[in-house]
């Protein structure tokens, strides 16, 4: 009585191939968003001539590639220029140290580091 009834098989090349898509793509997704929305402790903001140069106390993961600026969000600072604004670009100078720039990419003019 199995009469109409189709057997069923699992294609294993198939679902294979979708499982590495999602590992692939977990894998590459992944870090980056888990550095977008990452929060680093400032320790240090001084004015080094003429630029403006923060400290984290961890490394802070932005890539400098060919020193790409990118933008951070500065907050609880309790610095009048840097809480006043909600972003600012920044630089990478290292691991630790990013030069921030205003949020049209030009160096900050003010002292704030006093």
């Amino acid at each position: 009585s199995s009469e109409g009834m189709d057997e069923c098989t699992v294609d294993y090349l198939r679902a294979s191939l979708l499982v590495g898509c999602v590992v692939g793509t977990f894998t590459t997704l992944m870090p980056v968003l888990m550095t977008a929305k990452k929060r680093h402790r400032i320790v240090d903001a001084s004015q080094l001539g003429d630029q403006l140069v923060i400290t984290t106390l961890h490394l802070h993961g932005i890539r400098g590639f060919s020193r790409r600026i990118t933008t951070v969000k500065v907050s609880g600072t309790r610095h009048p220029l840097l809480d006043s604004t909600s972003n600012f670009k920044a630089r990478v100078l290292d691991g630790k140290r990013l030069e921030l720039l205003s949020n049209e990419g030009t160096q900050l003019s003010q002292d704030a580091a006093s």
